[in-house]
C-alpha cells in the first residue's frame, strides 16, 4: 500500500521539481496521435549500446516516468521527444527515444515506468 499522499505525487509530475515536457506518440500513431505530456527523464550513462563489427546490440539507455493522468496507455514502439515547449515543439538538445520491453503502471495508476533507447 503506497504511503504517500496524492499532493505528494502530484509534486513528482511538478517542472519545478523533478520533470518535464515531452511530446509522446503511441506505437503506430502520427503527429495527430501526439500529446504533450509531463515526464520525469532518467538520461542514465547510455552505456549499454555496443556495436561490433556489423551487429549492433542496443538495451535501455534511459528511463521514463509517465503522468498517467495524460497518457492513458504507454507500449513498446511508443516515441517520446524531451525536452519540448508547450507546443510540442523540441527544444535545442531534445533527444528522440523509442520504448523497449514492457511499460508498467504502478499500483497507485499514477505512472508509467518504461526503459528507452535513443533512435540514431
Amino acid at each position: 500500500m503506497p504511503v504517500e499522499s496524492a499532493s505528494d505525487r502530484a509534486s513528482f509530475f511538478s517542472s519545478s521539481e523533478f520533470a518535464e515536457l515531452a511530446l509522446f506518440t503511441p506505437a503506430g500513431g502520427g503527429s495527430g496521435d501526439a500529446v504533450v505530456c509531463t515526464i520525469v527523464y532518467d538520461r542514465g550513462q547510455g552505456k549499454n549500446r555496443m556495436a561490433v563489427g556489423e551487429a549492433a546490440a542496443s538495451g535501455a539507455e534511459r528511463a521514463v516516468w509517465i503522468n498517467a493522468d495524460e497518457v492513458a496507455t504507454v507500449g513498446r514502439g511508443a516515441r517520446i521527444v524531451v525536452p519540448v515547449d508547450e507546443d510540442g515543439d523540441p527544444l535545442p538538445g531534445a533527444e528522440t527515444l523509442d520504448v523497449i520491453g514492457e511499460p508498467k503502471l504502478d499500483e497507485t495508476g499514477f505512472m508509467w515506468a518504461a526503459d528507452l533507447v535513443l533512435v540514431d
